[in-house]
């Protein structure tokens, strides 16, 4: 029984499939010319629009919040102040700190004047010793004449060259101990004047911690997000606290995933075709990822790619859905046919060429497709017209007669 079957099968397969004798006749169809052209093989890659220029503003002080300036979806300029702390400890810690400043200063300007007092008393304190060793080198010299003729004894003139001697001893240690003095005075005056440099230093950083305070954007752009506790006025702010996300709209760009296979078929530099918020656009590839991984959908490995718009004719927002066309390769001078329901029987494929009358069965091999074109390989030449539809009511026919209109 089973064999019958089969038998069967296979007589109905051969009937039909095997060619008829007779022509079958077609009165209704449509027709395609095979053209000369270039096919773009291209893949598409989806994902979303992203700002990598932004910038996060902290709270440079722990404080309370004073004033905003700025909402969401404002523009500003570098340097523009956007919001103000309220910091009472900072004000005061700098009161004190002048304060203190000034009563080092007049400590320094006292400690000069009494160095200078010291250093003077100790050079006028030299002065008399010379004028004293003067002095003495003249009585010396008086009795040593006198010496000389008998009118004085020699103890006289012992005692006074032993007053000189003591006299010159005196005024070598005086000019020793001025030397000293001068030293520690010097040490004593850039002891002061670091303390006073240190003091200056913190009032500097004092001042500009309270600078600080007014917050000011550190780089032109778009204010995308503000946190609530800048927002009212006395709401106590954290040290390094986030307060404001600024962005540079003109930054933005399309990441998208692309899929592995086709990652290496692009480079940076190429063009892509964007669709993005349903506005297409053209972009620039300016990034490629080197490392793959499974796609958000998790269909498959992809790549991630960064395409730049180039003049998009809208505002790109972030997170807006993206689509990017890539162009992985031209093939020129192709024939080309639109592509149809042309019948496949294994590997083998046929499309009805129309001549005379007739349309006649050929084989034909495709290639690549792209859009609604695909690529003739053997079979066909250009400027042969092929019937686009109905294969299915004539496929077991090699010659099918046209008789539109009949």
């Amino acid at each position: 029984m089973v064999l019958m079957l089969a038998a069967g099968l296979a007589a109905a397969a051969y009937s039909l499939l095997s060619p008829k004798d007779r022509a079958y006749r077609l009165r209704t169809y449509e027709v395609a010319e095979a053209t000369p052209g270039t096919l773009r093989r291209t893949t598409q890659a989806t994902g979303v629009v992203t700002i990598p220029t932004q910038m996060e503003v902290r709270s440079p002080e722990a404080g309370y919040a004073k004033a905003l300036y700025v909402s969401v979806g404002d523009r500003v300029e570098a340097g523009e102040i956007v919001a103000v702390l309220d910091v009472p400890d900072l004000a005061e810690q700098l009161s004190d700190l002048k304060a203190d400043y000034e009563t080092d200063l007049l400590t320094n300007e006292k400690a000069g004047i009494e160095d200078d007092i010291s250093v003077a008393k100790s050079e006028r304190a030299i002065v008399r010793i010379e004028t004293d060793i003067a002095d003495a080198r003249e009585t010396v010299q008086k009795l040593t004449r006198l010496v000389e003729v008998d009118s004085s004894s020699r103890g006289e003139l012992e005692a006074a060259e032993k007053k000189l001697a003591e006299l010159i001893t005196q005024h070598q240690e005086a000019e020793a101990d001025l030397l000293d003095e001068r030293r520690i005075i010097e040490i004593d005056a850039e002891i002061r004047n670091a303390s006073l440099d240190r003091t200056r230093t913190e009032i500097r950083r004092l001042e500009e911690r309270i600078a600080s305070i007014r917050i000011a954007a550190p780089m032109s752009g778009e204010i995308v997000e503000i946190a609530s506790a800048i927002s009212v006025r006395g709401t106590e702010i954290a040290a390094n606290q986030s307060l404001l996300i600024i962005v540079d709209p003109d930054s933005a760009v399309a990441d998208l995933e692309l899929l592995e296979q086709y990652s290496s078929d692009v480079r940076v530099g190429d063009s892509v075709e964007l669709t993005i918020s349903n506005v297409e656009m053209t972009g620039t590839v300016r990034q490629i990822g080197r490392v793959a991984q499974i796609s958000s959908s998790g269909l498959g490995a992809t790549v991630a790619v960064r395409v730049e718009p180039v003049d998009p004719p809208i505002e790109l927002i972030v997170g807006a859905t993206a689509v990017g066309v890539f162009v992985l390769g031209v093939t020129e001078n192709v024939v080309l046919l639109p592509r149809g329901p042309y019948l496949t029987t294994g590997n083998e494929r046929y499309v009805y060429v129309v001549e005379d009358g007739l349309a006649r069965r050929r084989e034909v091999a495709f290639g690549q497709s792209e859009g609604s074109m695909v690529e003739v390989l053997d079979g066909i030449e250009p400027g042969e017209r092929i019937i686009t539809g109905g294969y299915q009511n004539f496929i077991e026919y090699p010659t099918v007669r046209l008789e539109r209109g009949e």
